[in-house]
């Protein structure tokens, strides 16, 4: 699985869709997601910290995977064939991990909203746009040493505590 994270959503003049560009981790690359206008107006809010008025489904989703003790890890992306992009829930329930088909679109809005990884499954994703899959493996994500300079000052820093919905009963929380 590689990890993505929403970069842009860019407009398309002539015709009445949008491409989201999904930033692989660690590289300059990107991805591209292509939506409908409405879709993408969605996305962009929420990639802005903006509720939309999907706020309260997404909730709502969460709240059920809680009444199941499950969690939701991640969305994942992967390529049928050489046909469309699908979209999948990874929903994780004691030792069961289930994965549930969702719309790409709604997908992407729910784990930007909530804050879930979004990953690319398989190769054939990344064959499409011509990228080696081995360089993003893994092992090419660790994060970099910061360096001792910079851990004092962020060591330094005074961060209020962070409050997430369940303690506040509002959705302005990340999910972990």
């Amino acid at each position: 699985m590689i990890p993505v994270n929403p970069y842009r959503v860019l407009r398309d003049d002539r015709t009445d869709k949008a491409k989201l560009l999904l930033r692989l981790q660690d590289s300059n690359r990107c991805l591209a997601i292509t939506l409908n206008m409405e879709q993408a107006r969605y996305i962009s809010a929420e990639m802005n910290g903006l509720a939309t008025s999907h706020c309260s489904h997404h909730h709502m989703l969460c709240a059920i995977a809680d009444a199941f003790n499950a969690t939701i890890t991640s969305m994942n992306l992967r390529e049928m064939g050489n046909g469309p992009i699908v979209g999948a829930l990874r929903l994780e329930a004691g030792y069961r991990t289930i994965e549930v088909d969702i719309d790409v679109a709604s997908g992407l809005s729910f784990a930007i909203h909530q804050g879930i990884p979004v990953f690319v499954v398989g190769e054939g994703l990344l064959n499409r746009y011509g990228l080696n899959a081995s360089r993003f493996s893994a092992e090419s994500t660790d994060l970099p040493e910061i360096p001792d300079a910079f851990r004092e000052v962020i060591e330094g820093l005074d961060v209020p505590p962070h409050h997430n919905h369940e303690e506040t009963g509002w959705g302005w929380g990340i999910a972990a």
